[in-house]
């Protein structure tokens, strides 16, 4: 492919670029292509600078707007289509719900070929709120973008069942992780357990936003009631969001302060998987959660909800253990039983799931995927 690659511009675009798995994928996108030759830029439609060091080492350039999801801005807006009529990308890549129903307008109007990424099975932090809505509207300006794409089949299986997207206009291409960053380093989890003062503890990780979606207080009860047969264990959470204030008393309540850590937004991870002893996501719902390809990458156990593309990450009795979700007994009985397991049983596990991410979730593998899609999308706007 690299004859197309040649003078060849994309505009990633995304609501924001604060720190998320969802960003992380655009952000890995955006890196990846750069390297292989494409002028790339980075639209974030809200601003947002965690990525912004990396991105800048990396060439690729970032503008953002003041647009914020669900704000009618007409002067950001404006300045966006002006960007885009100056920057004049070959393809638009939106993320999310507002980018991509604002790629899909804009992309008309300018004649430019869309492809669009649904990063959830619902994507609304409010679900039952806003969910029908932009299903409907999905629905309306499908036809507004080349083709859409998902980070799960079970993604793509709820876009298609509810009919929302058509079979032959979604595809379902996973994000990725890079195993290089992201491997068991044993001399360094000794170094950062120590300087957490993790030590002898039991310390579950979970990484993500404080949001409705991840069901934190169902990870609270499950840790509470885990806690009854192993009282030294600890859950460490990173991340940050709207939920803070409702976990924080959560945890007080429960007299789980001394047990649960509330970290906050870390540029760490690597490490903190590799300190941790397994790893929990306790979501209501789901796309393709990269805490879980990272922790796998790192040769974690994993225990989680059966949401989204999580099983498909984690194969139940074989690198982890995945439970219904909101069900905090199932999911503090995986837990004790993860815990049980001895070092050895553990590794086995991890080394399982290392490999499973290294065969399906290579950047080299996905990012073949996008490139040929943007290649047919080139096509068919010189077919038109």
């Amino acid at each position: 492919m690299a004859g197309m690659r040649a003078n060849h511009r994309i505009v990633l675009l995304t609501p924001s670029l604060e720190r998320g798995g969802a960003e992380r994928t655009v952000v890995d996108i955006a890196v990846a292509m750069r390297r292989r030759g494409w002028d790339v830029s980075i639209a974030s439609m809200a601003g947002g600078d965690s990525f912004l060091e990396e991105l800048t080492n990396a060439n690729v350039s970032v503008v953002s707007f003041g647009i914020r999801p669900g704000r009618l801005n007409l002067m950001g807006g404006c300045r966006l289509l002006n960007y885009l009529r100056r920057f004049r990308p070959h393809v638009i890549h939106a993320h999310m719900f507002h980018a991509n129903i604002v790629a899909r307008v804009f992309g008309f109007i300018l004649g430019i070929p869309v492809v669009c990424t649904i990063h959830s099975v619902v994507e609304s932090n409010r679900r039952k709120d806003t969910a029908s809505l932009r299903a409907a509207i999905y629905r309306f300006t499908d036809r507004g973008c080349f083709r859409t794409t998902a980070v799960s089949e079970t993604v793509s299986e709820r876009f298609v069942r509810d009919r929302i997207v058509s079979r032959g206009r979604i595809q379902a291409i996973p994000s990725f992780v890079d195993v290089n960053k992201f491997r068991l380093q044993p001399d360094r989890r000794a170094q950062v357990r120590k300087l957490m003062g993790w030590e002898p503890s039991f310390v579950w990780l979970a990484v993500g936003r404080l949001d409705k979606a991840k069901d934190y207080p169902n990870l609270i009860e499950a840790f509470r009631r885990l806690l009854d047969e192993t009282p030294s264990a600890r859950l460490a959470i990173v991340g940050e969001g709207a939920e803070r204030g409702l976990l924080e008393p959560l945890i007080a309540q429960a007299n789980l302060a001394s047990s649960v850590m509330l970290l906050g937004l870390r540029t760490d991870i690597a490490d903190l998987m590799n300190a941790c002893d397994a790893v929990v996501l306790a979501s209501g719902w789901e796309g393709m959660p990269i805490a879980l390809l990272e922790a796998a990458a790192c040769e974690r156990l994993i225990v989680t909800t059966d949401v989204g593309g999580t099983s498909e990450i984690v194969l139940n009795n074989q690198t982890g253990f995945v439970v219904p979700a909101q069900n905090p007994e199932k999911l503090s009985r995986a837990m004790s039983l993860a815990a049980s397991l001895d070092s050895g049983q553990r590794e086995r596990f991890g080394r399982l799931a290392r490999d499973h991410v290294i065969r399906r979730y290579s950047s080299q593998a996905i990012c073949d995927r996008y490139e040929l899609l943007y290649q047919e999308s080139l096509k068919s706007r010189s077919a038109a």
